[in-house]
Parts: structure tokens; C-alpha cells; sequence
């Protein structure tokens, strides 16, 4: 059967991978430096069997579903992370796909009671373990504690088909006990009428008990099985849907392959056509890899990608290397571009055999565009000494070692001191990819223990071993392939990756255990250093870029609070041989939308916001109520005077620090009456624009107010109003207001530390406004208005500012226009009301970022009664309800450099536009005030309380309440 003087190969849970060192990857310092290594010797005939079905994790250091692996209660959620598909958080995880609607479409239970169910379970199952494992043997004696145990999982047996019952008789045509509990049970032997039965389980089996009852009737949930080493490696189903499944990715699996299932064999090219077989490890392989998101069982990581299989082992389930090696050159002839290598060699974590394998011609050819993913085996072994890769070192591999919950598993090959040489006895340890270094350098870790898999009978069963640690790595590489598709013949670009991006567990750095540490799916999928990276932005004209440091951002930081927050940045990464692009999204909108048929990347964006984090600034309440109006005070010749002011905290100049701030406003009027001046500083859009029934600064606040919301981007500095009578009862009306706002009430309103930190470089925001208008006494109860507004933001566009300088050159130009009226009804009760329409444009059409050509618009208003004298002479209540400043029709527009061709990388201008805003997404906030004058008029105490009708985003706060005193001295 074996040539002589051949090593046996057989399914082992071993496998190779990227052994070479990985520049960005590898870093020297944090490698321990090795002992004198000494020569391995060439590794000598060993018969193989597939290790993963002997290794029995169940009774070692992971006890099943308590301990450290509890998916159901008590505090540890390893099958699930901090994400629970159960409930909570579902979106999170699952994307796209609805486990609740595909649990009722198989006539399953509500999806969302399927965790209450398990945690209780669970805690019964709790009781049995305890009373099973201090039963003791059984005898006479004992008999009483097997008649509990017995009883306690005939309860258990009962509150899994009240739950189930249904499913499992709709799914299957039979009862319960029929197609489930009964054969179940018989399994393992057990007679719940005969609790002597129950006697004959050791621990493990009692364990694997529970664990196979859980994975049954989770087969009954409608749902695909959500498994512990997803969270581990960072990895959810809706990241496969936001970045590619696989599609065009070759993948070649030489290994047992006598697939059943219909989903895996559909995407299998069968090349050996053998019929030796390693019972179905080929497909628990694979099954972790190309599974579809059916709602059936196994969530490949790469469910698109196609696969070649060569299955190289004989009816007694051995392999040669001369086989293995006729595979991987079947395989890659193919089109393989990774291969999967679950397969090893006793008592080695890597086998000086490679070396041979990888040198020969038929395979040597492809080393360019190959990479090789494989097992580290599962005898528990560090493998020491040096070994000879002469003419193999520029070879891409990646060995993966195998980890539980708890670490390291028993288990696993760990890679230790060894040295990969060029042919001699001095290990140089480098960090390129075509010289000698520490294994350790070219070794990563991935969940190998109680995995689910298909069991290559159409079932599914939880094996371990470093077989199947080595899939979940081949996965994220087929991933990487489909996001990024001109990297799918670059194996040390995507080496470089995967190693470079593992989360560093164990001792700190690169060690002898955990090599360069966990796989990290997300990360690999991520930037692997912000501080390299770069992005790509137009200049005023739109014909020319220029390329930016990300690391910039430090300085300037990221500007989240944009009015229509529908911007992103394409960034681009360099590899050893090629770049790679990222979408990066600066508004929660774009998540799941897609440019350049990519989706944007909602996670880097989180991991740009973790790296770019500052210490916060504290933040201060904010004012409920304006200040008190004196009376009219004589000024000589018959001109009256009147001053209104209030105190607040705020801020001046560049200062972060908070200070008491005088807003005032002097008015004058002729004695006629038919002309009026009015100036100061603070609350210029209630001096320029004030309409009768609006006289609180918040009533044109764009943020919570609808009355002429474009006066309120301006006001807060200087300003200036006059009017004129020029008929009886009409009135002129004109006024200029500015705002050159304080850098401390920027970072005051910045809700998050990443938006604190994005103000460096850029400029203070700056406005002004002028606005015209008329007043009409319609009738000696009604008053009615109406004006022009203009707005100027040199920088920006109403209030928010880009980060980058050639954006939005010029600024913008806001232009509205407002209605108004006031009616009173007698008794004290008045209504009011106020309407605003406004369009913005860019003031230079040719920057890289500006509004569409057609300008976007919106609309606001406020409308409110009031009633004076509400419970004494001196008080005063008054309800408003406003629509803010809702931009919904127009667009934004961005000419960046962006990937144009997804094959070949090639990058280019393109312009995208962004519409803004939605109708549906229009706030409400209703708003009420009582006050009451006290010393003869001089003081004030007022009530505030405000409120938004409709849902808010997340951390907006849907009622603020408040009260407030003030005095006139």
C-alpha cells in the first residue's frame, strides 16, 4: 500500500499554512530568541489515522455546556460573545438574514424564546450533572440516587417536547419521542425505566449528552447554528454578507472528500474520484468553509466561494506524500489559489517533508499565486530543532494550531523554537517571505475544539482538532479574495494579512505557543495599521488628487456631526505587492448601502473612531430661558430705549473652559414710532427676525426650534436690525446677524470622544445672515409677516465643516423664505405660527465636495398657543410644537479617487451623489413653558419641558425637563 521510505499520510486535525515571515506581521523584538537549534532529521515512515475522531475533548479542560462553554446561562455566553442571536443584539450577527422569520417558516418556536428555553434547560440540566456525577457506582445503596437522575431527565425529556414537540411532529411526520427523544436516548444506552442504565455514562459521555441534545432540536429551530468559535475569531454571518462570501475564490481541499450533503457537494469539483474515505472529515472540513446561510445547520465563512477537491487516501483512510503531493498539484492546475491541507505528519508541527513537496517542479510553478493553509497536528508537541526549507522559504504557508475557551488545547501541535533554514544551522529569523525565521512567526491559532460540523453522512456532529482550526483560516482568506480579487494571486499580500491582523493571546507578542496569535477575521478584513494608511481627495477643480495620510486624522480627526451625514472616505492600504481599498463610511445611513458594488465598511469605521479616541471635554447644562426686557427708558428728544440681556455659561474665543457670557440687545425707537434701531451681541435672530409669540432664542435654534432656522446658523455674535412704518399698519423690516462660534461650545456639543477630537486644522465656524421683510397689521387681532432670508457660511455648510480644506471651497449659500402670523383670541390666548422654506448651494461648483447643482431645500415650522394669566396675573403658559430644519430633496456630491476596476485595482476620479434627507425621518418636538414674574417684574421663575414625538437616533434624549430663575439688577 505505502512506497518504502514514504511517511504515511492520513486525516489528521493538522494544518499547514503560511510558514514564511510576514513583513508587518513579524516583529523581531517580540520574539523570544531561540536556543541553539540543532538539525531535524528526515522524518520517517508513520501510518496516519484521522486524529480528530480520537481526540475527546468533552473530558478534559472544556466541560460541555457549563464552565467555561455555557451558551445558555450563568455568566459566560462562549457560544455567543457579547452578541446573543437569540435576542438582543440579533441584527448585529445576523445581518440581513431574519432568524425569526425563518424559524416560523419552518413552524419552528418563536425565535426569540428559544434562549429563555435553554437557559432554563440548562439550569435543569445543571441539577442532573451534579446529581450524576456524586451518584457512585450503582448498587443497592446507590439505587435511589439513579431513581432521581432518572426522574430528573424524564422532567427534562417533557419540557424539551412541550417546546419542540410541535417542530420536531411538522418537520419529521412524527411524535416527539417517536423521531427525537426515543432513538436519542437508545444512543446512549439509556432506559429511563431502568435507571441502572443510566450507571454505565462516565463523565464524558455525560457531558456529550447534553451538548448532542442541545445541537438536535437546535435542528428543529429554522434556523442555521450559531457556534462558540464564531465569536472567537471575530466573525458573523452579517460580515460574509457586508464583504463577500467567497465569489470567485478557488479553494482546493485535498483530503477525504465523500461529501452527502447536497448544499456542499453542489460546489465541489471532485478530481480524484476516489472511494477511500476518513469518515466524511473532508466534509466536516469543508462544511466550515462553504456551508450555505440556509437556515439547515452548518454558516460557512465563504458559502460562495468554488472548491476543487483531491481525496488521496485509500480504503484504509492512509495517504502518502506521494499522493498528497499529486493533489496539490491537481488542485492547483485547477485554478486553486488556496489549499487546504488538514493532514499531517506524527509528532511534527511542521514536517521537514514539505520541503520536498514544495520544491518539486509541478508545484514549484505555482508558488507565486498558491498559498497553503495547514494543520499543526494534534499529538500536544512542540516541535523543536531547525528545519531545512532550502529552495522552499519563498513558498507561502500558514501552519494553524488549535485553541479552546480556555486556551491552548491539549491537544495541538504548538510551533515552539524551530527555525525554517535556508540549508544551514544558524537561524537568521527574518521577516521576509523568502528567508529563514521562527516558525512561531509563520503559526496562528484558530477554535478547534466542540465544533460543529457535517459529519459526511448528512448529519452533523462536534468534533476537534487542528482540522478543523485550519477551514476558519481558509475561509477568511476566501473572503479576502472576494473583497479584494486582484490579491487572489498574491499569497504573501494576504499572509501578510492574516498574520499581521491575529489577535495576540498567551505571552505578549510572538511566542512558542500561540505563534503570531488568534485568527481575527474582522481585522483581517480591516486596516492593519491606521497610521500607514492613506486616503485619496480632489482638488477645488475636480482634475487633480491628492494623497493624504490617514494618520493625519490624528490632528484633524473625524467630523461625525455633518447635518446630512452622507459622507465616506475611500482609503487605501499598501501590502508587500499590491493596495488595498476601504470604504469607510462617516454616517450610520450608508451602513448596508454599497458604492462601487462594495458595501461600506461599518466595522472599520469603528475601529477608526477606537483609534483616533482623546480624552473627553466635560460638557455644561444648557440654558431652559431668555433674559428679562427692561421697560422703555426716556433718552432725551422723545427716543425711548430698551435693554434685554441674559447671563449664560458659556464659552469665548479658542478657550475650552466655560465662563459667564452677557448677551444683551439695545433697542431705540422715534418718538413717532415709525422707525426702530436695535444692536448688541448673542441673540441676533430674535432681534433681526423676531415674530410675535417667538422671542425665545431656542424658537430659531436649527437644532430644536422651526422659526427661521437659516438666522439662527448666525446668531450669536454681532447684530443689527432696523424698521421702518411706510403705511399704516405696514411695516419694513431688515437686519444683519453673525456668528464666529467659540471652539469650547464645538467640542461642548460633540457627543462622542472621536467627535471631540476632529476639531484640530479646522477652521472656527463662521456665518452671516441678512434678512428683509414685511409686517402687516391685517386686523386688530391678527398680525401677519413675512421676509427674506440670506445665509453665508464661508467654510461650511449650515454649521457643519468639512475636515479637509479643498471640500466645500467657497462655502455655501443658504436663501429662505418665511411666513408668519399671530392671532389673539381674547382671554389672554393667542396662536402663532411659522413656516420656512429654504434651498442651499454651493458657492464654487467645481470643488471636490459640494451640493448638486440643483441646490438641496427643506422646510421647518413652529406653531403654538399661549395663554397669559393662567393662574394669577403675573404668569404665563405657552405650548409650541416645531418641525426643525429638514433638508429632503437635492443631493450632495464627492469626486474622490476610487477603485474603478475591481479586477485589476486600477483607481480612478468618481463622483457620487448623495440625496439628501427623508421625509418620513422629519422630527417633532413639542415644547412647553409656564413663567412667573416675581419683584414687581424684575425676576423670573420659569418650568421648561421638552419632547421628541417621534423616535430618535440612539442616544438622543427623548425628554429634557428643566426649570430656571432669574433676576434684573
Amino acid at each position: 500500500m505505502l512506497a518504502a521510505g514514504v511517511s504515511v499520510l492520513a486525516l489528521g486535525t493538522s494544518t499547514v499554512g503560511v510558514a514564511q515571515t510576514i513583513p508587518g506581521a513579524v516583529d523581531a523584538s517580540k520574539t523570544r530568541p531561540a536556543p541553539t537549534p540543532t538539525p531535524t532529521t528526515t522524518a520517517t515512515t508513520k501510518p496516519l489515522k484521522p486524529l480528530y475522531r480520537n481526540v475527546r475533548a468533552f473530558y478534559r479542560n472544556v466541560r460541555a455546556f457549563w464552565g467555561d462553554v455555557n451558551p445558555f446561562y450563568r455568566n459566560v455566553r462562549a457560544f455567543w460573545g457579547d452578541v446573543d442571536p437569540f435576542y438582543r443584539n440579533v441584527r448585529a450577527f445576523w445581518g440581513d438574514m431574519d432568524p425569526a422569520t425563518m424559524a416560523t417558516a419552518a413552524g419552528s418556536p418563536t425565535y426569540s424564546l428559544v434562549g429563555p428555553f435553554w437557559q432554563g434547560l440548562g439550569t435543569q440540566w445543571e441539577g442532573i450533572a451534579t446529581s450524576w456525577q456524586t451518584a457512585g457506582d450503582y448498587n443497592l445503596l446507590t439505587a435511589v440516587r439513579y431513581r432521581l437522575i432518572a426522574s430528573q431527565m424524564s422532567t427534562l425529556v417533557s419540557t424539551s417536547r412541550s417546546f419542540w414537540g410541535a417542530a420536531v411532529t411538522k418537520q419529521t411526520g412524527k411524535s416527539f419521542d417517536a423521531a427525537f427523544a426515543n432513538p436519542f436516548l437508545a444512543k446512549y444506552g439509556i432506559n429511563l425505566n431502568d435507571p441502572a442504565s443510566l450507571a454505565k455514562l462516565d463523565a464524558s459521555r455525560q457531558s456529550q449528552f447534553f451538548i448532542e441534545w442541545y445541537d438536535g432540536l437546535m435542528a428543529f429551530s429554522g434556523t442555521d447554528h450559531a457556534d462558540w468559535w464564531m465569536k472567537s475569531v471575530n466573525w458573523t454571518p452579517k460580515l460574509t454578507q457586508t464583504m463577500g462570501a467567497g465569489a470567485g475564490s478557488t479553494l482546493g481541499l485535498v483530503d477525504d472528500y465523500s461529501a452527502k450533503t447536497v448544499s456542499v457537494v453542489a460546489k465541489v469539483d471532485d478530481l480524484s474520484k476516489k472511494a477511500g474515505s476518513a469518515g466524511g472529515h473532508g466534509e466536516g472540513v469543508l462544511s466550515l468553509i462553504v456551508s450555505p446561510h440556509d437556515g439547515k445547520g452548518i454558516m460557512g465563512i465563504a458559502p460562495a466561494a468554488k472548491v476543487v477537491a483531491y481525496n488521496p487516501f485509500d480504503a484504509t483512510g492512509s495517504a502518502d506524500w506521494t499522493t498528497v503531493s499529486a493533489g496539490i498539484q491537481a488542485v492547483a492546475a485547477k485554478g486553486a489559489t488556496v489549499i487546504n491541507l488538514s493532514l499531517g505528519e506524527p509528532g511534527v508541527t511542521f514536517s521537514p517533508e514539505w520541503r520536498r513537496i514544495f520544491t518539486k517542479s509541478e508545484i514549484n510553478t505555482h508558488k507565486d499565486k498558491t498559498l497553503y493553509v495547514i494543520a499543526a497536528g494534534n499529538d500536544g508537541v512542540s516541535q523543536s530543532g531547525i528545519v531545512n526549507m532550502a529552495g522552499a522559504l519563498d513558498t507561502t504557508f500558514i501552519v494553524v494550531g488549535s485553541v479552546g475557551p480556555s486556551g491552548i488545547s491539549e491537544f495541538s501541535n504548538r510551533p515552539g523554537t524551530v527555525c525554517l533554514t535556508d540549508g544551514g544551522t544558524e537561524c537568521k529569523a527574518s521577516t521576509s517571505l523568502k528567508e529563514s525565521g521562527y516558525l512561531m512567526n509563520r503559526f496562528i491559532v484558530a477554535p478547534g475544539e466542540l465544533i460543529l460540523v457535517s459529519d459526511g453522512a448528512g448529519g452533523l456532529v462536534r468534533q476537534s482538532g487542528t482540522s478543523l482550526a485550519a477551514p476558519l483560516v481558509t475561509g477568511a482568506v476566501a473572503l479576502i479574495q472576494d473583497r479584494w480579487p486582484w490579491m487572489r494571486e498574491k499569497p504573501r499580500d494576504i499572509a501578510m494579512v492574516i498574520l499581521g491582523s491575529a489577535k495576540d493571546i498567551g505571552a505578549p507578542g510572538i511566542d512558542p505557543v500561540y505563534g503570531v496569535g488568534m485568527l481575527d477575521v474582522e481585522a483581517a478584513m480591516s486596516p492593519l495599521n491606521f497610521n500607514n494608511l492613506k486616503f485619496y481627495l480632489n482638488n477645488t477643480s475636480g482634475t487633480s488628487q491628492s494623497e493624504v495620510s490617514v494618520s493625519t486624522l490624528k490632528n484633524r480627526g473625524l467630523q461625525s456631526t455633518w447635518a446630512f451625514n452622507n459622507m465616506y472616505f475611500t482609503a487605501f492600504e499598501k501590502l508587500d505587492q499590491v493596495e488595498r481599498d476601504f470604504l469607510i463610511p462617516l454616517s450610520s445611513r450608508l451602513y448596508g448601502q454599497r458604492r462601487g458594488g462594495e458595501y461600506f465598511q461599518e466595522f472599520v469605521y469603528n475601529r477608526m473612531v477606537s483609534w483616533l479616541s482623546r480624552p473627553s471635554f466635560a460638557s455644561g447644562a444648557v440654558g431652559f430661558a431668555d433674559g428679562i426686557q427692561t421697560g422703555a427708558l426716556p433718552a432725551g428728544d422723545g427716543w425711548n430705549v430698551q435693554m434685554s440681556g441674559r447671563v449664560l455659561s458659556g464659552y469665548a474665543g479658542d478657550s475650552t473652559a466655560r465662563r459667564a457670557l452677557l448677551r444683551s440687545t439695545v433697542s431705540l425707537s422715534a418718538p413717532s414710532g415709525g422707525f426702530g434701531l436695535s444692536f448688541g451681541s448673542g441673540d441676533g435672530a430674535v432681534a433681526v427676525g423676531g415674530q410675535p409669540g417667538f422671542g425665545l432664542a431656542a424658537d430659531f435654534d436649527p437644532r430644536s426650534g422651526g422659526v427661521n432656522p437659516l438666522l439662527g446658523f448666525a446668531s450669536g455674535g454681532a447684530h443689527a436690525a432696523t424698521q421702518v412704518a411706510v403705511l399704516p399698519g405696514l411695516q419694513l423690516r431688515a437686519g444683519y446677524t453673525e456668528q464666529r462660534r467659540a471652539l469650547g461650545a464645538d467640542l461642548a456639543d460633540m457627543p462622542t470622544l472621536i467627535d471631540r477630537s476632529a476639531l484640530g486644522g479646522v477652521p472656527r465656524y463662521s456665518a452671516r445672515a441678512t434678512a428683509v421683510g414685511v409686517e402687516y397689521q391685517a386686523a386688530p387681532w391678527l398680525r401677519l409677516s413675512a421676509s427674506a432670508t440670506n445665509l453665508r457660511e464661508p467654510t461650511a455648510f449650515l454649521g457643519v465643516r468639512p475636515i479637509v480644506g479643498d471640500d466645500l471651497a467657497g462655502g455655501t449659500t443658504s436663501r429662505g423664505m418665511t411666513i408668519g402670523g399671530h392671532a389673539t383670541l381674547g382671554s389672554g390666548v393667542s396662536l402663532f405660527g411659522s413656516a420656512t422654506t429654504a434651498t442651499s448651494r454651493s458657492a464654487v461648483n467645481d470643488s471636490s465636495l459640494r451640493i448638486g447643482a440643483e441646490g438641496v431645500s427643506g422646510t421647518s415650522f413652529q406653531a403654538g398657543i399661549a395663554k397669559l394669566g393662567l393662574l394669577g396675573k403675573t404668569d404665563a403658559l405657552r405650548m409650541t410644537v416645531a418641525q426643525p430644519l429638514s433638508y429632503d430633496r437635492g443631493a450632495i456630491e464627492l469626486t474622490e479617487m476610487q477603485v474603478i476596476d475591481r479586477d485589476t485595482g486600477e483607481k480612478g476620479l468618481v463622483t457620487q451623489r448623495y440625496a439628501i434627507g427623508d421625509a418620513q425621518a422629519r422630527r417633532l418636538v413639542i415644547e412647553g413653558n409656564y413663567g412667573a414674574s416675581i419683584l414687581d417684574g424684575r425676576g423670573q421663575v420659569s418650568l421648561f419641558g421638552r419632547g421628541e414625538l417621534r423616535a430618535l437616533e440612539a442616544g438622543t434624549p427623548r425628554l429634557m425637563l428643566g426649570s430656571h430663575f432669574q433676576i434684573a439688577f
